[in-house]
């Protein structure tokens, strides 16, 4: 048999428990605080949507892409203050801080600058003069072909490259009236020389008279026979039988 218990005893202790458990209910009910939304749009300065561009919300993970409208929205956020971030290639990025308040939604309008473009330039340069005659220099500490540097062009005085060349020994200069043209003919094979200019190839026979003045000249080397001429520059066409100029500008 349990002991029975006092009833005014029974009915506090119930009140007790009732009293407890009410807040815990009370707060378990309650809904969640509203949340604020960002309906806004992203122009250029033209007013044209820009559609792909990025809105996000700074130290977050919420991030949106544009759509073709220029509108996005961000909804679920809790009232705060955000810093929002716009961007889209091409164009200056946007920063902005926006206040949100629970419940509320906000309708910014963004409009972003192009970014100052400058039209494409096309450089041509010429590799540095340490570079391009590098390989002059080195055939020179070698011997096997006929060399002149910048110094001994300076020195000669010609106001005109066929001079320099006619001083050679191997070459002699020809005049073509049927082309027109004075070339460099190799005493040794009896025809045309192969010229390159700073390494590129030129037609055959060569207008002498097209070639550089000599104080635009850093060296020249000449090669009179197939055997002597430096492997690349041997053209498998065979033009490069008679023997081969190259010209370097400094």
């Amino acid at each position: 048999m349990f002991p029975k218990v006092p009833a005014v005893l029974f009915a506090r202790g119930f009140a007790a428990v009732f009293c407890a458990a009410v807040p815990f209910l009370t707060l378990a009910s309650q809904p969640p605080p509203p949340r604020g939304v960002i309906d806004g749009v992203v122009t250029d300065t033209n007013l044209a949507p820009l559609a792909g561009a990025i809105a996000s919300v700074m130290g977050t993970e919420v991030k949106v892409v544009i759509g073709t409208n220029g509108r996005f929205r961000i909804s679920g956020l809790p009232a705060g203050e955000y810093i929002l971030a716009v961007r889209h290639v091409g164009y200056s990025p946007l920063l902005s801080l926006v206040t949100l308040t629970g419940g509320d939604t906000l309708r910014p309008s963004y409009s972003l600058e192009r970014l100052v473009t400058l039209d494409p330039a096309v450089i041509t340069a010429k590799p540095p003069v340490a570079v391009r005659l590098q390989e002059f220099e080195d055939r020179r500490r070698l011997g096997f072909g006929h060399f002149m540097n910048q110094d001994e062009i300076d020195e000669k005085g010609r106001s005109f490259a066929a001079d320099l060349i006619r001083s050679f020994t191997s070459v002699v200069s020809v005049y073509s009236k049927e082309m027109g043209v004075q070339y460099a003919m190799s005493l040794r094979a009896g025809c045309a020389f192969q010229i390159f200019l700073d390494g590129m190839p030129q037609p055959v026979p060569t207008n002498l008279d097209d070639l550089p003045r000599p104080i635009d000249l850093g060296g020249i080397e000449i090669y009179s026979g197939p055997a002597t001429i430096p492997p690349q520059y041997k053209s498998l066409n065979g033009a490069a039988k008679c023997g081969v100029i190259l010209i370097w500008t400094r």
